[in-house]
């Protein structure tokens, strides 16, 4: 996760990511009992995202037939299908769909968790949340 390196600290997509994983990257420093930034480097190295659409917007307007339509998802939800997913099932690889899990076309499962609606509007990565804790036990053992 390019964004969580340090020397990317300077730019947005850090400021996001750290805010969107702090939750997460200070539990697991605590619970193994080490500095923020070795677990931030574990997390570098562990996480990336893939966005089905990227978008800088408050809000996303895009209609779901121009995104079913859109080559780019199109090719993002077939690696997510043909290469994360036997990985996931394989348990090599945790996959946390917290948005627009209805176009990802993809069902909750061993390491898949799909957030529902009622979540995928703030789409959290805490402690509390699903997908914050599916994170934290997967790399529980790495």
């Amino acid at each position: 996760m390019l964004f969580l390196e340090p020397v990317h600290s300077w730019h947005g997509g850090s400021r996001y990511w750290t805010r969107k994983l702090g939750d997460l990257i200070r539990a697991d420093a605590e619970r193994r009992g080490e500095p923020y930034l070795r677990a931030l480097a574990r997390f570098a190295s562990a996480v990336a995202t893939i966005e089905l659409v990227p978008y800088h917007s408050p809000k996303f307007e895009l209609p779901g037939r121009v995104v079913r339509n859109l080559r780019s998802a199109e090719l993002a939800r077939g690696y997510v299908r043909n290469v994360l997913l036997p990985r996931a099932k394989a348990g090599d690889c945790l996959v946390v769909v917290t948005r627009q899990a209805k176009a990802w076309g993809l069902v909750p499962g061993r390491n898949v968790v799909v957030y529902g609606p009622s979540e995928a509007r703030a789409a959290h990565l805490s402690t509390r949340s699903p997908g914050g804790r599916a994170i934290l036990a997967f790399l529980r053992d790495r």
